[in-house]
């Protein structure tokens, strides 16, 4: 499995998955860097890109998700 990036507006590669994750541990990369399989004409963020293939970007760099309003701890307002 080899992947393309687009940055600054050109496109480099391919590296395999061991290669990108090396990067974004180095902050070459981010979760947001859009990258393509070889074989694929669509751009997509390297994590979710990833996770569709089942692949385990760093937890240090995916996104942050906000809590569902469900989640809201007990006895804490959303309101302001």
């Amino acid at each position: 499995m080899l992947f393309y990036i687009r940055q600054n507006l050109r496109v480099l590669g391919p590296f395999p998955p061991s290669e990108l994750q090396d990067m974004l541990y180095k902050g070459t990369l981010s979760a947001e860097t859009p990258i393509r399989e070889i074989h694929d004409a669509e751009w997509t963020p390297l994590a979710a890109s990833w996770i569709r293939r089942g692949l385990t970007p760093p937890i240090d760099q995916l996104p942050a998700i906000p809590p569902a309003a469900s989640e809201t701890p007990p006895g804490s307002s959303t309101t302001p």
